[in-house]
């Protein structure tokens, strides 16, 4: 015991982020400390232990034979004090439940319905986070999330996340800028100004949903006038019902608006997004009453908006058929 209790084991935790970011750099962001002060921990370990535990190459660092055997003990073990103080933190008879879920489709999609939920399951109360950065099963546990939904086109763990709804893309405008347009897709967006969405996803490029269409469309060549850049769809979409230009619209967040007369859609079908809804939940969390219910309930609106979309914009959803459109798989 007394070289373990001779170690820092402040370093050993600056040591962990370091490894597991593969750059002191990022272990700095995370910790909130400067790249000067994790390099002072890290080489305050290594005289401790008397190892390298990283080999210094250029700009970057790479785990040495040491720094491995180390990684792989201290990743479990902060994982496995992060889950017992989280535990201890939020008994398991809480009866908040913690949803982290993509901005728009927060706000435009489940705000509107989550007032059936609360009436359905009156002693469970929905705490909502609109945030979009992308989460590990790990990552789940830590932040205090039983679970959370993405808009986005990345791969995860087996087991760990569930598809939701697929997407589809359409551009859309202000309510009875439609009725005029008599042009080609391409004679007519070339002249319009293009409301971006620049945050569709984490890592997401600012022209990812308007490539997918143009492309889908045989019009990969297509460019606006001008372009307009937004952090939400939700403001984009806005400034399209304002009449300021033409939106890239995603069904879910656009139907309603559709349905309502707010705005209209423009060359149809529409074309699958390269992202889609899916849900995140960690194995240990799944089997919370909480959870449970809300996922059931979720899936049972998701059902209820399909089977709508399917009776009032069946027009817009891809020529395969609005019930593969709208689909899960």
């Amino acid at each position: 015991m007394p070289i373990l209790n001779s170690l820092c084991w402040n370093g050993l935790r600056v040591f962990e982020a370091a490894a597991r970011l593969q750059s002191f750099t990022k272990a700095a962001d995370e910790l909130c400390v400067t790249q000067g002060a994790v390099s002072q921990q890290i080489r305050q370990l290594e005289q401790q232990l008397g190892v390298s535990l990283f080999i210094r190459q250029g700009r970057g660092v790479l785990l040495s034979p040491e720094g491995r055997r180390l990684a792989a003990l201290t990743s479990r073990v902060v994982a496995e004090i992060s889950d017992e103080v989280r535990r201890i933190r939020r008994p398991e008879t809480d009866k908040q439940l913690v949803v982290s879920c993509c901005p728009s489709f927060a706000m435009q999609w489940l705000l509107p319905r989550l007032g059936r939920f609360s009436a359905q399951y009156p002693d469970t109360e929905v705490s909502l986070r609109a945030e979009f950065h992308a989460v590990s099963p790990r990552e789940l546990l830590a932040e205090g999330i039983d679970l959370a939904i993405r808009y986005d086109p990345w791969g995860y763990p087996i087991g760990f996340d569930e598809v939701l709804l697929e997407e589809y893309l359409l551009p859309v405008v202000a309510s009875g800028g439609a009725a005029s347009i008599d042009q080609p897709a391409d004679a007519y967006l070339q002249k319009q100004v293009w409301l971006l969405d620049g945050t569709g996803w984490a890592g997401a490029d600012v022209h990812d949903e308007w490539r997918a269409w143009t492309e889908g469309k045989g019009l990969a060549e297509l460019r606006p006038r001008q372009e307009q850049t937004f952090n939400l769809a939700q403001l984009a979409q806005q400034a399209a019902a304002q009449g300021r230009g033409v939106t890239m619209g995603r069904m879910a967040l656009v139907a309603d608006a559709l349905i309502n007369g707010q705005l209209e859609g423009l060359y149809a079908p529409a074309v699958p997004s390269p992202a889609r809804y899916v849900l995140l939940t960690h194995a240990e969390r799944r089997r919370h009453a909480g959870v449970v219910q809300f996922c059931q309930w979720l899936k049972r609106e998701i059902e209820d908006f399909r089977t709508e979309c399917q009776s009032k914009l069946a027009d817009w959803l891809p020529i395969t058929g609005a019930a593969e459109a709208i689909g899960t798989e």
